[in-house]
């Protein structure tokens, strides 16, 4: 199902995720919700200048296609910086502090059981002086770091395919305690 918005010049189309992006014929511009934009649609809307990915990927859009006919893609540049670093970090600390086993043990009755005011029946690591492997750089990737840094982690950027100048990802593997990827979703 579609949402079309018109001005006196232009026709939008709004697509729903999983709704076919078939009926492009007539339309200048596509927003695209998960819904994909691909080859056939994209061949048979003549009028196609833009399709605006409502998300940080484009991987739900024939880019090669748009290419081809010269149709501009482009996704939501900063979005969700402040949240999806830091749910980042709140799996980074569940693990690190073996949050899930503490829970499930707590539901069994251990706690109770302990001698002492606490126990340490799994690990609990610090982050502090820990190493932090991020790939990407861009505003997530940066953000990761920031948090990273406050944590009193080092950082340390990889490329990922396609891009250079950070160092390699086997570098990132070897020298990280925890890594996270921030970097676009594509083919490559």
């Amino acid at each position: 199902m579609a949402i079309s918005l018109r001005t006196s010049s232009t026709t939008i189309a709004i697509w729903k995720a999983g709704s076919p992006s078939s009926r492009l014929e007539r339309k200048e511009a596509e927003a695209a919700f998960k819904a994909p934009v691909r080859g056939p649609a994209i061949a048979s809307a003549p009028n196609l200048k833009l399709v605006a990915v409502a998300a940080t990927g484009t991987d739900v859009v024939d880019v090669a296609a748009c290419a081809q006919r010269e149709v501009t893609v482009s996704n939501i540049r900063n979005y969700a910086v402040n949240t999806i670093p830091e749910h980042t970090f709140a799996l980074i600390l569940a693990l690190r502090r073996s949050l899930l086993a503490y829970r499930n043990s707590v539901q069994a009755g251990r706690w109770q059981e302990a001698n002492q005011f606490c126990y340490f029946d799994f690990p609990i690591n610090d982050l502090a002086g820990s190493t932090l492997g991020v790939i990407g750089d861009g505003a997530l990737g940066r953000t990761v770091a920031d948090i990273g840094r406050a944590f009193g982690m080092k950082d340390l950027f990889s490329d990922y395919k396609g891009t250079k100048g950070m160092g390699p990802l086997i570098r990132l593997s070897r020298r990280s305690s925890r890594s996270a990827t921030s970097s676009p979703c594509t083919r490559r």
